[in-house]
């Protein structure tokens, strides 16, 4: 029903169906989505976003395994919760680090 989901953001993380396995795609449209929302609510638009639900974003027609989807997902969450105030050299390497790296093991990423 419309009044129990009043809003849809759109956050696509392919332009055309395809492979996007070793891409951080995933991680940027959680990323652009949770600062959508985050931008909405800044606004005085009613009623705020509360709650938000994710797809296993590039699993389908991308190709990207469950694991891999959700730990860009998760990555992308704990960068928006702890967000700096600005961006400096080691901040910016510091979140690529976490995405390329799954503990000490180094994930392909095409960024």
């Amino acid at each position: 029903k419309k009044k129990d989901y009043p809003y849809v953001i759109h956050a696509p993380t392919m332009r055309t169906p395809g492979s996007i396995e070793g891409t951080d795609r995933i991680y940027n449209a959680t990323w652009a989505a949770l600062i959508e929302a985050h931008r909405y609510n800044s606004s005085i638009a009613e009623p705020k976003i509360e709650k938000m639900v994710f797809p296993a974003m590039g699993t389908g027609f991308g190709q990207v395994s469950f694991d891999e989807s959700a730990r860009q997902m998760a990555i992308a969450y704990q960068h928006y919760i702890n967000r700096p105030e600005m961006l400096d050299w080691n901040i910016v390497a510091e979140r690529q680090q976490r995405l390329v790296m799954d503990g000490e093991k180094r994930i392909k990423i095409i960024c």
